[in-house]
């Protein structure tokens, strides 16, 4: 079993050499004719020697035994071969894959040095667009801090115009209801004393000078009536114009008004204080226009 087992050795590995001491036997079987002849040899030598026939039977199995190891061996040999072969087929497909894998590689630095050019560029792209868009954000913060400062300042002159006009007109209507005041008064005390010097004159005149004095007491009578009338007329047309005035007033300060909430809808406070300033106004107008008719006496609670 032995000398099988440096047999096998010697076919797997054929380049260590044959086991010393048997060059005939591993030459031998490299081909089934000289096996033959080996074992015709034996069987020869068996027969010399008288050996017995179970002997001869034994020898036989063992004859047997090794040739079918070394067709064994054979087949071994055979597929050994075949996997050196498919080995090699093996390291040839590395190889050109190995080849691939390196052009592969090539490409794909080119294409990463493609790529950080082309991050670069896409960087330097970022960076000027954020530049101007923080510059336009810049200068549109500065335009519309200046839009709201100019219509601060507008809103504050027409407010203050406002004012003003209103403390006009109510200066105008006061003095105007004070002079109208002091020149009734006036007139219905000159009118009182000249009917008391009338009354009293008429009380040392005859009967004809009573008639005339009558025809003049109705006279000055129709004559005051037609001055209330036209004083009346005068106070509520100067109402009236000093009403129209503060109306167009008001007509073009809701204008400014308006114009300015197109431009900036921060103001519309402005504009609800302003109405109501005008409706205060107005009220305020026509408790004066009725505070004047009662006084004129042109109605009574």
């Amino acid at each position: 079993m032995a000398n099988l087992f440096q047999l096998l050795l010697a076919q797997i590995h054929p380049r260590q050499g044959r086991p010393a001491g048997e060059p005939e036997r591993a030459e031998g079987y490299k081909t089934h004719p000289k096996r033959e002849s080996n074992n015709k040899v034996r069987e020869t030598r068996v027969l010399e020697t008288g050996e017995s026939t179970q002997e001869r039977e034994r020898i036989q199995t063992e004859v047997e035994k090794e040739d079918f190891l070394l067709s064994q061996i054979d087949e071994f040999r055979e597929k050994a071969k075949q996997l050196q072969d498919l080995l090699a087929a093996k390291e040839n497909k590395v190889q050109e894959l190995q080849s691939i894998v390196n052009e592969r590689e090539g490409k794909a630095e080119e294409w990463q040095h493609i790529l950080v050019e082309r991050q670069e560029e896409a960087d330097k792209i970022v960076t000027e667009f954020t530049k101007k868009v923080d510059d336009l954000a810049d200068r549109v913060t500065a335009k519309m801090t200046e839009i709201e400062t100019s219509i601060s300042g507008q809103v504050a002159e027409v407010k203050r115009a406002s004012e003003e006009q209103l403390a006009s007109n109510r200066k105008l209507n006061e003095d105007q209801i004070a002079a109208n005041k002091k020149l009734s008064e006036e007139q219905l005390a000159t009118n009182k004393q000249f009917l008391e010097e009338q009354a009293i004159a008429n009380k040392k005149l005859s009967e004809g000078q009573i008639a005339e004095v009558k025809a003049l007491l109705e006279n000055a009578t129709a004559q005051l009536e037609s001055i209330k009338t036209d004083l009346s007329e005068k106070v509520h047309s100067e109402n009236v114009k000093c009403y129209r005035n503060i109306q167009d007033l008001f007509n073009e300060f809701d204008s400014k008004i308006e114009k300015m909430d197109e431009m900036e809808q921060g103001v519309g406070s402005v504009k609800g204080y302003v109405k109501c300033l005008s409706w205060f106004a107005i009220l305020n107008f026509v408790v004066l226009i009725g505070f004047i008719l009662y006084s004129l006496g042109v109605f009574n609670f």
